[in-house]
């Protein structure tokens, strides 16, 4: 074929020649391409569409899609399917949407996808009908004689529960962060409630739990059968969740603090055709999940910044930690960062203190400016939802790791990282399988830098430029998913 500034001058190539040589000729440079892209939908038979489900698709978008076609397609190496699309064209106004698509594994007989969104159109109401088309190559539409109504849906109502109030700017602002990323993802499709402050110890409070099965009214003032015998809880997440599903019919709850695991746990079997979610727990049931990032990972990383400031500066080998409840997630933060500390020098030790809270401003700073008053400290890291560890550790002449978010964004360079949980992706599986339909959510997502569930956020410029190395030598390991940090030569 002869090519001039991306025009077909003349080809010997005819419609039943093309054949064999096609992958070769499409890689050759853009006029080829250009020319074959035009010249496939006719070298080739049309695809034919035997069935699309569903024939209702929502206003919002979202749903699942699935296309079927009367043959297979030929092969994943054909580059004619790279570009895939679907089109849904208005019958009278003919304002459409595209829907992005792909073949179903290897069969070549089944394109799966979701619905495109027609809710910035005003010409697309509800009952109105669109007409189906497809495009191998993303750009030659073909008419496939098939069509759906336009329905309205309502949303999905999604709870989140939280221990304090998104101005905490740490644990309870990021998951607000998730839920704000989740409604934008899932724009028409989801509504979003909140319930803040809901206390997890003191009292019982909950006026119904005793009628429920694992309930043990001679235990304290009434606990679930499963409960530790050293927590002493409200049970006051029982409570909202209750109010949330009977009163207001939400479809899935997001639990997101440590001790409403039990409550969680139980009410998913009072209301089975309801979707959980817990933060940092073990406990799943069929219709519910558990989620916790290997946050870890990242409390590992910020140890060596904080080793090589100390190496440097020639400070006292002394680095102290806030932290909550002696917990399973906690206990994985302080060791992950000593292990971070040893990288670089084995001898900083850590001096932790439990707040028995995970917000309190008073007690975080006081702990804060004892560690660094009494026991010498250099540097604060910490487990707790706020950013007054970190505000303490620049108001003493310190430095530190923050938790949660940015807080080098807040207090500036004295921050040398922090460690930080993208709830958003990780929410975002199980909002999608809820919204198609299906509350057997159980799964256990235990991910970390290699799904993109944590993240490292930006070094102070304070960091010296060894560690900026050798934390790049290590997150490119966790990044390929190779995590030894709790694998070290003498661990058992």
């Amino acid at each position: 074929c002869i090519i001039s500034s991306s025009k077909l001058v003349s080809c010997p190539l005819t419609l039943t020649s093309v054949g064999d040589d096609i992958y070769k000729l499409y890689e050759t440079d853009a006029g080829t391409k250009h020319y074959l892209d035009a010249l496939v939908m006719r070298a080739y038979p049309v695809p034919v569409v035997s069935a699309m489900t569903p024939t209702s698709l929502p206003l919002s978008g979202g749903t699942k899609l699935e296309i079927t076609f009367t043959s297979a397609l030929g092969s994943p190496d054909f580059p004619r399917f790279s570009n895939l699309k679907a089109r849904f064209v208005h019958r009278t106004t003919g304002v459409y949407k595209d829907a992005s698509v792909s073949f179903e594994e290897d069969a070549f007989l089944k394109v799966v996808g979701r619905s495109p969104s027609f809710l910035d159109s005003s010409a697309v109401s509800a009952g109105d009908v669109v007409d189906l088309q497809v495009a191998l190559n993303g750009r030659s539409f073909v008419a496939t004689g098939l069509s759906a109504t336009m329905i309205d849906k309502p949303k999905v109502k999604v709870g989140f529960m939280y221990v304090g109030s998104p101005d905490d700017f740490g644990w309870t602002f990021q998951h607000n962060l998730a839920r704000l990323e989740l409604e934008k993802k899932f724009f028409g499709q989801i509504q979003t409630i909140t319930q803040n402050y809901v206390l997890e110890w003191g009292p019982n409070v909950c006026d119904f739990c005793h009628e429920e099965p694992g309930w043990n009214a001679s235990k304290k003032m009434g606990m679930w059968n499963d409960e530790p015998n050293d927590l002493f809880g409200t049970h006051r997440s029982a409570m909202v969740i209750k109010k949330w599903v009977e009163e207001e019919d939400v479809k899935l709850i997001v639990a997101a603090s440590f001790y409403y695991q039990w409550d969680t746990y139980h009410m998913a079997v009072k209301y089975p055709n309801v979707a959980f979610v817990h933060a940092g727990g073990w406990l799943t049931r069929t219709n519910m999940a558990q989620i916790f990032p290997k946050i870890y990972q990242a409390r590992y990383l910020s140890g060596i910044a904080m080793g090589w400031y100390i190496k440097k500066h020639n400070l006292p080998k002394k680095v102290g930690f806030l932290s909550a409840f002696s917990l399973g997630e906690t206990v994985r933060a302080v060791n992950a960062l000593k292990l971070g500390l040893e990288m670089v020098d084995p001898e900083i030790d850590i001096y932790l203190t439990w707040m028995l809270t995970w917000h309190d401003d008073r007690k975080e700073d006081l702990g804060a400016r004892r560690l660094i008053r009494y026991y010498g400290a250099e540097g604060i890291a910490q487990h707790t939802d706020s950013l007054i560890p970190q505000l303490a550790a620049r108001d003493e002449g310190k430095f530190g790791t923050g938790y949660n978010t940015d807080m080098l964004l807040t207090f500036g360079d004295t921050v040398l990282t922090s460690p930080i949980m993208n709830w958003a992706g990780e929410y975002e599986k199980i909002v999608q399988k809820v919204l198609d339909g299906d509350v057997n959510v159980e799964t256990t997502l235990w991910n970390g830098f290699d799904q993109g569930a944590v993240r490292l956020s930006d070094l102070s410029p304070l960091v010296p430029s060894e560690a900026k190395l050798q934390i790049a030598e290590e997150l490119a390991k966790l990044e390929r998913g190779e995590d030894t940090i709790f694998c070290k030569p003498n661990m058992y």
